[in-house]
């Protein structure tokens, strides 16, 4: 099923939701504005309708779970933010939750020099996640891509030819790693990936080529085992994602190396999937 909606260029989105909390501070929160203790607003709110535990751990954990300050102008702010994304990810049937995108990403492998295109999804403290999240995040242990000691959601890694990008990887490492709450979080997170991919190319580039989950499976590390054959994880993260934006199968004239690291030797492909941009 292709999409044909503009994808929004998004730097940061700090997602206010849980249950139906979103939509209690938005008609509950009027005109103030100010810094007040996150209790005192928690009080004010309870004074007008009782506060549900979604809501009260949003207040609480705004800023930071160690804050206990809260700027009204810049909580009412990513309020109206988190009404306009969440239209967003509704549209492209995904639940929808907090990033930070980062370009020219530090990768924990030395890249090929070709390697010229990098863009990640991060986590970050000062965004909201529900409480199980936020214990979790910490807690990762391995991930090729993090900032400030926190995995990244996701990150894509690719080059330019000419005026077309090729990308050649789509991981998210703390969903593959996760527990089943964080799959369920962050799921939908190659739409928003590659979404966000489409968003920030380089001004005048004319086509997006991304490669096969067959051909992604021939640049594997010969540290970690290499399936049999292509798991059905990867066709939906290749082949699922190149559906879903409508791209279509092309064959290129000459063959691109499409091997990401330095250390392993060349793989080469001419077939992928190709949209106009």
């Amino acid at each position: 099923m292709t999409h044909p909606i503009q994808h929004p260029r998004l730097t940061r989105v700090n997602y206010l939701h849980s249950g139906q909390a979103l939509d209690a501070l938005v008609s509950t929160l009027k005109g103030d504005s100010g810094v007040l203790p996150k209790r005192t607003l928690l009080s004010a709110l309870a004074r007008a309708r009782p506060v549900p535990s979604s809501l009260a751990d949003i207040v609480l954990a705004y800023g930071g779970d160690y804050t206990e300050m809260l700027d009204l102008t810049r909580f009412k702010t990513d309020i109206d933010e988190s009404i306009t994304v969440r239209d967003y990810f509704r549209s492209i049937g995904c639940r929808g939750f907090s990033f930070e995108v980062g370009r020219d990403i530090e990768f924990g492998w030395h890249l090929r020099p070709s390697i010229n295109f990098s863009l990640a999804l991060y986590t970050a403290k000062d965004l909201y996640y529900p409480s199980r999240i936020r214990r979790y995040l910490p807690r990762v242990a391995k991930s090729h891509v993090s900032k400030g000691r926190l995995p990244a959601v996701a990150f894509a890694l690719g080059r330019y030819v000419r005026r077309h990008l090729f990308v050649l990887v789509l991981q998210s490492d703390l969903v593959f790693q996760g527990p089943s709450c964080v799959r369920e979080h962050f799921r939908g997170w190659r739409k928003v990936l590659f979404g966000q991919i489409r968003a920030h190319v380089m001004p005048g580039t004319r086509r997006i080529y991304l490669c096969r989950s067959e051909d992604v499976q021939r640049t594997c590390h010969p540290a970690y085992d290499q399936p049999p054959t292509v798991p059905e994880q990867w066709r939906s993260i290749y082949e699922g994602t190149a559906a879903f934006f409508g791209m279509r199968r092309t064959r290129v004239k000459r063959r691109l190396n499409i091997q990401c690291l330095q250390e392993i030797s060349r793989r080469f492909s001419t077939d992928f999937y190709m949209a106009e941009l």
